[in-house]
């Protein structure tokens, strides 16, 4: 029992790390638009595929892969905010509409280059150790730390540079950052841009360890709802507790539940609906 319950502490830690890096993405784009982007988990998909091609495809190294697949993802995020979103922004049902709009196209754009079947990307870092009797990749610690690394670096970001304060000025009032002189148009442009990279850089760093597929989108699509059910809709402190808190019920439920796990999840976001409307950060609080 007790190398099973290793093994899922390091899977905990791995999923968490990655919904929360999607979950603040959303959350972030949200925070700055009042809208919730249904295309955010296809830049998810989008990462990983992004990093298929040119590791695989291009054989370039899978790092430098990973760099491509977050700059590629949040430009391509800053285009949809531009195309897809701006025109219809200031209704936030159109605009809303608009991004499940994207969802498809893009979905149906994956399915025609890529196919139906599943891709991934060879284990950049071979090997691992055993701990209690348990193998553990290299690779899963090294993601670990790098999210670690990416998350700390987004904290520093938006607390200590222009763009944070500016993106933080726009989230509380957006005639108030414009009275303070802030583009508000091109700072959204910027904030979509690295939600939807953030997705992106997430995927990436899971295409070795998940095979993707252009139905990868949809099924982290609902886990996204949960963790926003979960940890409140606007803030990333509760993203990230309800990204490790879904991390935590999918990992530790196969211990207690097996196959039955998922439905724990989904009775928890059932309790969380009844009892904090405003998510589990509310109750913190």
């Amino acid at each position: 029992m007790g190398g099973l319950l290793l093994q899922q502490g390091v899977n905990f830690l791995l999923l968490g790390s990655i919904y929360a890096l999607v979950s603040i993405g959303l959350n972030l784009v949200y925070g700055i638009m009042r809208i919730i982007n249904f295309a955010h988990a296809q830049f998810y998909m989008l990462g990983a595929f992004i990093a298929v091609i040119f590791a695989n495809w291009l054989g370039l190294h899978y790092m430098l892969a990973v760099v491509v697949a977050f700059v590629v993802t949040a430009l391509l995020g800053s285009t949809a905010e531009f195309l897809v979103v701006r025109p219809v922004q200031n209704d936030e049902l159109r605009a809303m509409t608009s991004t499940l709009g994207l969802l498809l196209i893009l979905g149906a754009l994956a399915s025609l280059i890529f196919g139906p079947q599943q891709h991934s990307v060879n284990l950049p870092i071979a090997g691992g150790t055993r701990v209690l009797g348990v193998y553990i990749s290299f690779y899963s610690l090294i993601l670990i730390a790098g999210v670690a690394c990416a998350l700390v670096a987004l904290t520093l970001l938006l607390r200590r540079t222009w763009i944070g304060r500016a993106l933080y000025a726009i989230s509380q009032s957006v005639d108030g950052a414009r009275l303070q002189g802030i583009n508000v148009s091109r700072m959204r442009l910027i904030g979509f841009g690295l939600g939807c990279a953030l997705a992106g850089l997430a995927g990436a760093l899971m295409a070795p360890i998940i095979a993707t597929d252009p139905n990868t989108g949809d099924s982290i699509l609902l886990k996204i709802f949960i963790i926003l059910v979960l940890g409140g809709l606007g803030t990333l402190v509760g993203a990230a507790i309800g990204a490790f808190t879904l991390a935590a019920v999918e990992t530790l439920g196969i211990v207690f539940f097996g196959q039955y796990s998922i439905l724990v999840a989904y009775v928890l976001v059932l309790l969380v609906l009844v009892v904090w409307p405003a998510g589990l950060l509310r109750r913190v609080r």
